[in-house]
């Protein structure tokens, strides 16, 4: 359901209105405080702000947090990726840099980690390291969702709307008393479908469609005054296509048009269980038991290149199970104040693999025609990893304006490996590594035939070892500015390489050489500050960050082969800010801006470079074809920024009329590390409007939201595949595949509170 359908607040029947605008105020004002006193940098959305920038789900932050860069398309409808600061996981499969969390409950990857908002009270987004706060570790940052208990308040709400492209959402929210001040529940569902809005021209279909649905339930037990029992399912169902790409490699494509010749499958669900346990020992002491389960299945066939012979393509079927055990131990002295936990986690990752790879690259252009020569293989991947932490922090007061907060963080994981690889080459009765061809011409051998010789395996096993620190002087100069200085480490945990997907002694290498954990050191200043009574909030912040054993997939000059290694340092620096402004009580105006410098200081594989004699930049142009030292960081625009406003009308008849508009903008980035120009994302701007009446007795709610007001396709993402050198046009793209943000969205919606 969507944010508009569950986060109102509905009060006793006879003044819901009011009840429902105050709380919300309240809430509000409570939030946005508490975020002011907080020495780190924290962008905090509460119910009203989500509701007034029409942010539905995680992705809708894109633009709004300084610092933060996402994807603003998926290979799925329910993946996303994050980068905070120049540091993120772009692979889909990977450990996330940035933690993503639903109230306590962790995503281990970022598949399924594009969240629809049930019943949310606020997000929190806090860049730089968060180890020693944050049960898992998170070098990069957290995105909190923090959604509301079910109480002694009875709520019921539902939400129906409709726009273009035959998008349609429903959903529906209970919540309240089963036994009046002891047991409590609440439930949500929403369901949100669209029809595809890219034209595939081989299929004659429209694809890139959504079809997702979404639910949160909750069982609240108060049986005692100290005790609190709170179990939560949440489950995500995605059945809308994986992504069908766009290729620039073949003449007459737009950004509505795709060539894929097989059909984009998805099938993808999720399922979370939580149960938290507190109990007040004093009025100073807490204890805290979580207990988490999380589950996600996928089969999907994934068109990586939108290419006539589906190169790259993989039919797949993922499986994760995770499991996790915290104590916690929460603490208030007064002068002193502290949490400190104890964290175990068991995550088992399976992944059963067609791959379309390939050897030597051809145009399927080309007159006479070469096909390109295809390895296909089947990979069966098992991962298992345990982890063990204890983290905790605590803030003590040496007078009443300063503050002393100390940290710190013990992590280790072990990670046991299995990998086999199998020939999907009809009459091949050898293994690879032992002679067997193979190779073939049939693009579509990796799709249909049966799975034959096994061509090697890898079984192995690592572990590590890291702490991370954290120290932060905070002063509070006025009552109304708080100054910061801090220094913390994160890490983001090693492993062997899940893309060894090759029948070759290559792809052995990359499954045997397990890669370090990264590291990375934050240092940080910052100012928070309240002016014009309050009307006026400015955070502004200034980092500086250290980044140890970069994690990339580059050509390994130990092995000479390409996996995922540590491949040198890098460090970021920028500046942040956030400022809101209340002219008077009906205006509210919002900026948010950022410059980040992110770049790989020191690379540690093979830098290569090539002359393409033909490409689309000119003849004879040098181009790097491994990462080297002054590479970009991936997903690192220099300047990123947003600027939003909302004014409630005055009216002459009762109710509340509002309309509101952002605009956000970034500069220019690249996909990867190598910094190919034909991966460099172009410059983008959105814009956004919205207007909003609500009745006066608050039970009904009119909106019309348009997003992309000026419909601007821009690329999100990049995949290039040159043409083999001594192969005809060898340097121009044999594929040169792009995906885009989606077109405007016009919609508009009716919510019932009761």
């Amino acid at each position: 359901m969507t944010l508009q359908a569950c986060a109102a607040l509905a009060a006793p029947q006879g003044g819901a209105g009011e009840a429902t605008v105050q709380d919300v105020v309240v809430q509000a004002e409570h939030d946005r405080v508490e975020a002011q006193k907080t020495p780190q940098t924290i962008v905090r959305f509460d119910e009203k702000k989500l509701r007034d920038l029409t942010i539905t789900n995680t992705r809708d932050l894109a633009g709004y947090v300084p610092g933060l860069t996402q994807f603003r398309t998926g290979v799925t409808t329910s993946n996303s990726n994050y980068f905070f600061r120049g540091i993120g996981e772009y692979d889909p499969q990977g450990q996330p840099s940035v933690g993503v969390y639903l109230d306590d409950a962790y995503f281990p990857r970022l598949l399924g980690s594009r969240i629809e908002l049930l019943d949310v009270e606020r997000i929190d987004a806090r860049p730089g390291p968060q180890d020693t706060s944050s049960p898992h570790n998170a070098e990069a940052g957290v995105v909190q969702i923090v959604t509301r208990k079910p109480d002694n308040r009875k709520r019921v709400e539902a939400e129906a709307g409709y726009g273009n492209y035959n998008e349609w959402k429903v959903g529906a929210l209970v919540s309240g008393p089963i036994i009046q001040d002891e047991l409590f529940g609440s439930l949500s569902y929403s369901h949100r479908a669209r029809d595809g809005v890219t034209r595939n021209l081989l299929r004659s279909a429209d694809v890139n469609n959504v079809d997702l649905s979404n639910a949160l339930a909750k069982l609240r037990w108060t049986p005692i005054q100290p005790l609190e029992v709170l179990l939560a399912f949440d489950g995500e169902f995605d059945d809308g296509q994986a992504k069908s790409y766009n290729n620039l490699a073949i003449p007459g494509n737009t950004s509505s048009t795709a060539y894929y010749p097989l059909y984009p499958l998805n099938h993808f669900q999720q399922y979370g269980g939580a149960l938290t346990i507190s109990y007040q020992l004093d009025a100073d002491l807490q204890l805290k038991s979580i207990t988490q389960a999380r589950r996600f299945e996928q089969v999907a066939l994934y068109d990586n290149t939108s290419d006539l012979w589906a190169r790259s393509s993989n039919w797949l079927h993922y499986r994760d199970r995770n499991y996790t055990q915290e104590f916690r131990i929460i603490g208030d002295y007064g002068r002193l104040d502290f949490k400190a936990g104890v964290y175990l986690n068991r995550d088992e990752w399976f992944s059963g693999r067609r791959a379309n790879a390939f050897g030597t690259v051809t145009s399927v252009f080309a007159v006479p025609q070469i096909a390109t020569t295809f390895q296909p293989n089947w990979q069966e991947l098992w991962q298992y990893t345990n982890t063990y932490a204890v983290y905790g922090e605590a803030n003590y007061r040496l007078t009443d304006e300063l503050k002393l907060t100390l940290g710190d963080r013990y992590n280790y994981e072990k990670q046991w490996n299995n990998n086999y690889n199998y020939s999907l080459v009809n009459g091949q009765t050898t293994s690879s590594l032992l002679g067997g061809g193979f190779a073939t011409t049939d693009w579509l051998a990796a799709f249909y035939n049966p799975r034959g010789v096994l061509n090697w395996s890898v079984q192995n096993s690592a572990s590590w070892g890291t702490g991370s620190p954290k120290a932060v002087l905070s002063y509070q100069a006025t009552p109304e500015i708080l100054t910061y200085a801090s220094f913390s480490q994160g890490h983001k945990d090693g492993g062997f390489d899940f893309r060894a997907q090759g029948p070759t002694i290559a792809s052995v290498t990359q499954a045997s050489v397990p890669y370090k954990p990264e590291t990375l050191t934050t240092y940080e200043f910052g100012v928070k500050s309240s002016w014009l009574d309050q009307r006026l909030s400015v955070a502004v912040s200034a980092f500086w960050n250290d980044f140890r054993n970069v994690q990339a997939t580059a050509i390994d000059p130990v092995t000479n082969s390409s996996h995922r290694f540590s491949a040198g340092h890098g460090r970021s620096k920028g500046v942040e800010g956030q400022a809101t402004f209340t002219p008077i009580d009906e205006w509210e105006i919002g900026a948010t801006g950022s410059y980040l410098d992110a770049v790989l200081d020191y690379y540690a594989g093979t830098t290569t470079w090539a002359v393409w004699a033909n490409s689309p930049f000119g003849p004879n142009v040098v181009v790097p074809t491994a990462a080297h030292s002054g590479s970009r960081l991936p997903y690192s625009p220099k300047f990123q920024g947003s600027l939003y406003t909302n004014y409630r009308v005055p009216l002459d008849v009762p109710g509340v009329w509002k309309i509101g508009a952002s605009v956000q903008a970034q500069t220019s980035l690249y996909t990867d590390i190598i910094n190919n120009p034909y991966v460099k994302i172009p410059s983008q701007t959105f814009a956004n409007l919205q207007t909003s009446y609500t009745t006066a007795d608050g039970h009904w709610t009119f909106q019309l939201a348009v997003k992309n007001l000026f419909d601007r396709r821009y690329p999100q993402s990049y995949t290039y595949q040159a043409i083999s050198t001594g192969r005809p046009g060898a340097g121009l793209p044999a594929y040169w595949t792009v995906s885009y943000n989606d077109p405007r969205s016009i919609f508009a919606s009716v919510r019932y509170v009761w």
